[in-house]
């Protein structure tokens, strides 16, 4: 006759596996800090650099004067522009004033194309960059005390990797009852030079666009004529689009010119073609963005740089993806197959994916875990199967908690940034 088992009797099989659980989860929470500090930063130093700077050496009551964060990127790094594109997150700056004190809206530099791991198009800057701001004093100060001026700046500066960065940056000027004597003043004349104005008629550049609803979106033609003063690029002409929250634009082919006989240097007219690809059913109405080209007549590499809003031509629109019909979708054949066949298909390929190096052998693993389990009493199954499910559940509220109490603490982190370290991996 067997003795009677206890409640405790019953887990006290299942202990080694809930130790070994507890043991994993606490060695993870141990060295995430570690692990946090090898992703982030490498074995080096971060390759961003940010200062605070003034465009004056003393503060006047009532005298505006420009504020700039400088960002300095290492070799090969490059951060983002307020619109990044499909990829990167622009930099962010929260500033911490004195009372009375008033800012403007950021200003960013023209940015430039870059592509990153994958071959995505992105928006942003290579070497440096300087964000400008206004400032507003009041109109009376204390002589006696200084002006201390903060700012949380935070970024995402990506390579063949991505690093997320933040720092705090403090200024102290003097108050001063005269005429502030100028700081900077190269560094913020050249930086200010490249703020994007808007686009007027009479410009150098002449801008006209057409648009075409096609099947796939909204295609947009850019057509510039330089009278024969335009210069023909890498980056002229091009066109960065902003506010991209709802749609997304691909460029479908080089710049063309009218004149195909006509060598580059001498095209007179230039054209960039873009396509619209809204993310929902309604159709944007105006496409903005900055025009960068350049003139023969200036010095190499001088980018006149022109905001433009493009009124889109209403008309009948099918809508994005979210207004699709799936209830039968069109085949390249041009026959129709049914959503049920769409979900087998998907069926199948998590199927094969079965087939992969890195889950075939675990199933036979699981495989012969059932079969050692014949016999076993149901209930010391059923107690492993919770505990499985259990450790599952710790160990992704371990990996959870671990990362909110980063954040908490300040540091920028996201999932998936330490994947993307070797250090990381080989650890």
């Amino acid at each position: 006759m067997r003795a009677p088992t206890t409640r405790i009797g019953r887990w006290r099989g299942v202990w080694p596996e809930f130790r070994l659980i507890t043991a994993g989860v606490g060695v993870f929470l141990l060295s995430l800090p570690l692990l946090t500090a090898v992703s982030a930063f490498g074995i080096g130093s971060h390759p961003v650099k940010a200062r605070l700077l003034s465009s004056v050496e003393s503060v006047a009551p009532g005298q505006p004067f420009e504020l700039g964060i400088l960002l300095s990127m290492e070799s090969g790094w490059h951060t983002y522009w307020k619109s990044p594109g499909v990829v990167g997150l622009p930099t962010r700056v929260e500033w911490e004033l004195p009372p009375g004190f008033e800012s403007g809206p950021l200003r960013w530099p023209g940015p430039h194309k870059l592509e990153d791991p994958g071959g995505l198009v992105a928006y942003g800057y290579s070497d440096e960059t300087l964000l400008l701001t206004s400032l507003l004093p009041p109109e009376e100060l204390d002589q006696e005390e200084e002006v201390r001026i903060g700012a949380s700046v935070s970024w995402l500066v990506c390579r063949e990797t991505c690093i997320p960065g933040d720092t705090t940056l403090s200024l102290a000027l003097p108050v001063s009852l005269q005429s502030p004597t100028a700081a900077n003043v190269p560094l913020f004349e050249s930086y200010a030079a490249t703020i994007p104005t808007p686009y007027r008629t009479g410009d150098a550049v002449s801008l006209q666009h057409r648009v075409r609803q096609t099947e796939a979106g909204i295609e947009v033609r850019l057509l510039l004529d330089g009278a024969g003063d335009l210069r023909i690029g890498a980056e002229s002409p091009d066109f960065y689009p902003v506010e991209m929250k709802s749609f997304a634009v691909t460029f479908l082919e080089p710049k063309g010119a009218s004149d195909a006989s006509a060598s580059e240097s001498d095209r007179a007219e230039a054209e960039l073609v873009l396509e619209i690809d809204p993310y929902g059913v309604d159709r944007p109405s105006v496409l903005k963005g900055v025009l960068a080209y350049e003139l023969k007549t200036d010095p190499a590499g001088t980018r006149h740089l022109r905001t433009v809003e493009l009124a889109l031509e209403a008309g009948p629109f099918p809508g994005g993806l979210l207004a699709a019909d799936f209830t039968t979708v069109l085949s390249e054949g041009g026959g129709e197959r049914s959503l049920a066949t769409y979900i087998l298909f998907a069926v199948l390929g998590g199927l094969l994916l079965n087939l992969m190096p890195c889950v075939l052998p675990v199933i036979s693993l699981k495989v012969l875990g059932f079969v050692s389990q014949a016999g076993v009493e149901r209930g010391r199954i059923r107690r492993l199967g919770l505990a499985f499910a259990a450790g599952i559940v710790a160990t992704f509220v371990a990996l959870a908690a671990g990362v909110a109490l980063l954040q908490a603490g300040g540091e920028q982190i996201g999932w998936g940034f330490q994947f993307q370290t070797s250090g990381f991996v080989i650890l």
